[in-house]
């Protein structure tokens, strides 16, 4: 049934008269098979190519057992087959998939790479700027001004480095660390980046 022959057309004949195997295949399968008669092996599995009464191929599995007699001679070999095209291309098709997420995921990273060091040039351009103004004889407003300034910069530069961390957690190499904080310095840190848009909202 799996290779659309009726019993009456295969019995007495041999897989070779048939032409069952695919003539790429041909030479492992008779290795495979010489095995079992020569008595080097009692059992095999061998993975092939066969071809079908209408010529279509599919991809089987054949698990192949010699049947002795008491003298331990070679009477006949007993096939067991089972019909692997669909799994041969599910698989395949997992394989392609593999490959396309794999370039995707490579693609990605050095995307995340590339970028973060393209921002470091104008930041480090735009911290430049703000320490020399931070430098200048300025009111106290102003001065606090430039403090949340430099610290939104460290915070974005901080924001950076963790784009690049994402290659360390999917690498499995990121380390989560236990240490004390000042819940405090957290606040104020936030308040100090936040404070003109708190300001503008009127939510201070």
């Amino acid at each position: 049934e799996i290779f659309g022959w009726k019993e009456k057309e295969v019995l007495g004949k041999s897989f070779a008269d048939l032409g069952m195997v695919h003539p790429s295949d041909l030479d492992m399968v008779n290795t495979e098979l010489s095995k079992l008669f020569d008595g080097s092996e009692s059992f095999n599995v061998c993975e092939n190519r066969n071809v079908r009464k209408d010529s279509s191929v599919i991809h089987c599995t054949w698990y192949n057992s010699a049947q002795m007699n008491g003298d331990n001679k070679v009477l006949s070999i007993l096939s067991q087959v089972a019909d692997v095209t669909e799994i041969k291309a599910a698989m395949a098709q997992l394989a392609k998939a593999k490959d396309v997420a794999e370039a995707a995921n490579k693609a990605k990273s050095e995307f995340l790479a590339n970028m973060s060091h393209e921002l470091r040039t104008p930041l480090n351009g735009i911290v430049g700027m703000l320490q020399l103004l931070h430098m200048d004889e300025v009111d106290d407003e102003k001065l606090e001004l430039l403090g949340n300034a430099l610290l939104s910069r460290r915070n974005l530069g901080n924001i950076i480095s963790d784009i690049l961390d994402l290659a360390k957690i999917e690498a499995g190499m990121m380390r989560i660390v236990d240490t004390n904080f000042d819940i405090k310095d957290v606040v104020n840190e936030v308040y100090g980046a936040f404070n003109f848009q708190f300001e503008q909202k009127g939510l201070i």
